[in-house]
């Protein structure tokens, strides 16, 4: 077998590549190490400046006005604090939770980001190195015991080829045994990762337990304690109270995400400082940047459709979500049993709220970024080096960009997939997927068919 690693020709597995931001925005963005040629089309003279600009207000104010500020606030709290309405008032705690969900479910979002589209990528990155070093394997065993292939004197296979198959039988062989092996491989992936997440969390528990209790039991309950904001399980039917507990979060929430495109479009703005010089194709740290903030926009509005959804059942459900289809329809039938197997819940009217619940966050969110643009181009021309005249003419670009990224049927954008969990499993599985994050046609670094 020591041969074989020299013979393998096309088959030859490389070095991992140097770690650099080039790498790692082309592995997290397009999932797989390649060069994507750059069309961005040159800009005009009079579309970018190296000249030093001002600051847009509110940075521009002199540090007299910061302090000013400052002690205003600083006087409000402490009369506040003085005189206890700032304690005792309803509105100030009711202030303090809407905040402290709205935080709490960017936090998660910021989190989900980091697991699927990072964390994902290159565990996805790995496993598929690890497939495709099985399957040569594989092959390499069916050259050498089956004499499939050329081989040298001891044995060894030559190289990766096959000789000819008059009766067609072995090509089926092969891939059949590969999908046998891509199937079992993906299974105890699956198996390991849920018993790896399983272990981890009574290890911590241990650890924990042996510094104190009280820290065992906050790490214990830590799971609960940052959950994500989910109307409905206190069993507050209310659509007041439920409105305005989870659903002025709700709304900031769209805010934010708003604010993460913008900042987005910063980054990619910034993204393209050299490639206006000259110096070189992009500035792949910002790309990745501008990227991954696109990602935590489109995670925060799926958790957000989703307490949306949460609202609509909470109101109308007194009970919660129930069975679309009664019991009494399937009980007994083998449809039933086999439901209960592999733990269906039909639930066609969650998914229609979740995907009516998408399609009003994703409108919402779009239509304040589209009345907020022209606001935010003074700081797009402040953070790089494009004049207005660039920035305003850049923003076909990114309209593009964020109307496929609104669409609800858009096929990358995994929300019909979503809809389709919940109608089948329920509320549980309609929480964010991993996006598609390339714009190139012809891969997608999500490892679906297209």
């Amino acid at each position: 077998m020591d041969d074989v690693a020299v013979a393998e020709g096309d088959h030859e597995h490389p070095g991992p590549p140097e770690l650099d931001w080039e790498t790692l925005s082309m592995l997290i963005i397009h999932g797989v190490d390649i060069e994507i040629e750059d069309d961005g089309l040159p800009l005009l003279p009079e579309a970018w400046t190296l000249d030093e600009k001002h600051a847009p207000f509110p940075l521009n104010l002199q540090p007299t006005w910061y302090c000013a500020t400052l002690l205003v606030l600083i006087l409000i709290l402490h009369t506040g604090l003085d005189a206890g309405w700032l304690l005792h008032h309803e509105y100030s705690h009711y202030i303090v939770r809407i905040l402290s969900r709205t935080i709490l479910t960017v936090a998660i979002s910021f989190f989900s980001t980091l697991l699927f589209e990072v964390l994902g990528r290159v565990w996805s990155f790995i496993t598929e190195l690890a497939i495709d070093r099985i399957f040569f394997v594989l092959d390499v065993w069916f050259i050498e015991l089956l004499h499939w292939g050329p081989v040298d004197a001891e044995g060894n296979a030559i190289e990766i080829e096959f000789h000819a198959d008059p009766r067609n039988i072995r090509q089926p062989i092969r891939h059949a045994a590969r999908g046998i092996v891509f199937a079992t491989f993906h299974y105890m992936n699956i198996i390991v990762l849920n018993l790896g997440r399983l272990d981890m969390a009574s290890w911590s528990v241990f650890l924990a337990g042996l510094v104190s209790t009280k820290f065992a039991n906050f790490i214990l309950n830590l799971p609960t304690t940052l959950a994500l904001p989910t109307p409905g399980l206190d069993g507050t039917t209310s659509f007041k109270t439920l409105y305005w507990e989870f659903g002025v979060p709700a709304l900031l929430q769209v805010w934010v995400a708003a604010f993460l495109y913008l900042w987005s479009f910063s980054c990619i703005a910034r993204s393209e400082t050299p490639r206006i010089l000259g110096q070189a194709s992009r500035n792949y740290f910002y790309l990745l940047k501008g990227a991954l903030l696109r990602a935590t926009a489109m995670h925060l509005l799926a958790y957000t459709a989703y307490q949306i959804v949460c609202i609509g059942i909470s109101a109308t459900h007194p009970l919660g979500l129930m069975m679309e289809i009664p019991q009494s329809m399937m009980k007994g039938s083998f449809l039933w049993r086999l439901g209960q197997m592999a733990s269906v819940e039909i639930s066609p009217r969650a998914g229609i709220l979740l995907l009516g619940a998408h399609w009003l966050v994703k409108n919402a969110c779009r239509l304040i970024v589209e009345h907020v643009w022209p606001l935010w181009v003074p700081y797009m021309v402040w953070l790089s080096i494009k004049t207005e005249l660039g920035t305003w003419a850049s923003w076909e670009i990114y309209s593009l960009v964020l109307n496929e990224d609104m669409d609800v049927f858009h096929r990358d954008k995994a929300v019909r997939e979503r809809v389709l969990m919940t109608i089948l499993f329920g509320l549980k599985s309609s929480w964010p997927a991993r996006m598609r994050l390339s714009s190139v046609n012809g891969i997608d670094e999500r490892g679906v068919i297209p």
